[in-house]
């Protein structure tokens, strides 16, 4: 949201002129229709005027970007940051991300490689998976055992305002070691993310993301309720999207692609509730800052030509990924480390995937069912 309303200032800025005398030094420009330029390697673009200090332009592609005649074809890019313009590329472009050493090609997301698939402005993509093929996920946790049955795992992406949803419920049953004592566990759980994400033709960069859980729980009979809830802000230059915009099965085998998150905040809370007794209610508050910084790392170690799920579904030019990401505990600052495997498929996007549970953190796997895009 911040950098859509930094756009619309710099518009408010514009102060009409001979762009194009002020800025000799941008070759191959045809400003017969100015404020509109058309440039024989980057298309139409919008310009402000340059003041003979540089400039701000809205390209097709990019969104706004700023370049002087030092720094060109480095250019800026509120969202990425800084990236250079490779002059021997064009339709499509190629830019060097500077911050992460990656080659990005600058395709329009609607037609950005398929294994990650994005919805335009009137779509709205929903992918079903099934968890563990149906079977229980068993599992101990704080002195807790526990069978999940997982009956929903639905993702859904919006690109009328660029949300992406994952919504995951299951069924409780087991026993519990409470202060010496043991009860009968059943209930249901629900665990929900809400990414919003911001559009730019080098990738999708995520600003927010939020996370809660809500459990509803029967200790030997008595009714116990567990929300928790929590806020990532401030993710900075998080691309989502920067590994899927080649065609991922053209790339060599142990190719890596690897991201800093440059800044990030979460804050939350946790709340139990015990039925019939307000005093037994806690709630917890949390407010952190990422130090040292998470990191993500992706590495491509299999490529199938055909691909099959457990559940005989076929697919084919297969791209196998294992992605391991680190992030600091915010009470000890021990770095903790997470890896999963993933199995992505043209025009699906994810369609297996191998995770912790959250809950009990034993493995499980998730496969893709069917989806409505």
């Amino acid at each position: 949201m911040k950098a859509v309303f930094f756009r619309c200032y710099l518009l408010l800025l514009f102060v009409p002129g001979s762009w194009a005398s002020a800025a000799g030094w941008f070759e191959g420009v045809n400003d017969a229709h100015y404020p509109w330029l058309y440039h024989v390697d980057h298309g139409w673009m919008y310009a402000t005027d340059s003041n003979g200090g540089g400039a701000w332009m809205w390209d097709t592609g990019l969104g706004w970007v700023w370049t002087n005649e030092a720094a060109y074809p480095f250019v800026y890019e509120p969202l990425a940051g800084w990236v250079k313009y490779e002059p021997s590329t064009h339709n499509p472009r190629q830019f060097l991300d500077i911050s992460t050493a990656h080659w990005l090609v600058d395709e329009s997301i609607e037609n950005q490689n398929s294994y990650f698939p994005v919805p335009t402005e009137w779509e709205t993509f929903t992918w079903f998976y099934i968890v563990n093929n149906g079977q229980p996920v068993d599992g101990t946790i704080d002195g807790i055992t526990m069978r999940l049955n997982f009956w929903e795992y639905k993702v859904t992406f919006s690109g009328s305002d660029l949300k992406r949803k994952v919504n995951l419920q299951a069924g409780i049953s087991g026993v519990a070691n409470i202060e010496g004592e043991w009860f009968t566990l059943g209930g249901n759980l629900r665990l929900m993310t809400e990414e919003r994400l911001e559009r730019s033709a080098l990738g999708l960069f995520e600003r927010e993301a939020d996370f809660s859980l809500y459990m509803r729980l029967f200790l030997d009979g008595q009714p116990v309720t567990i929300n928790g809830y929590s806020t990532a802000y401030d993710f900075g230059e998080l691309l989502m999207a920067f590994p899927w915009q080649r065609d991922l099965y053209e790339e060599p085998l142990h190719s890596t692609f690897y991201q800093v998150i440059p800044s990030g905040r979460v804050s939350g809370s946790v709340k139990f509730e015990v039925d019939g007794y307000p005093e037994e209610t806690v709630e917890d508050y949390f407010n952190f800052n990422f130090d040292p910084l998470p990191t993500l790392h992706m590495e491509i170690v299999a490529k199938h030509d055909h691909y099959f799920l457990s559940t005989g579904q076929p697919f084919q030019r297969v791209v196998e990924v294992v992605v391991t990401q680190t992030v600091p505990d915010p009470t000890t600052g021990i770095v903790e480390q997470s890896q999963g495997r993933i199995w992505l498929a043209p025009g699906i996007g994810p369609i297996r995937f191998i995770e912790d549970n959250p809950v009990t953190g034993t493995p499980i796997v998730v496969e893709y069912s069917h989806s409505f895009m």
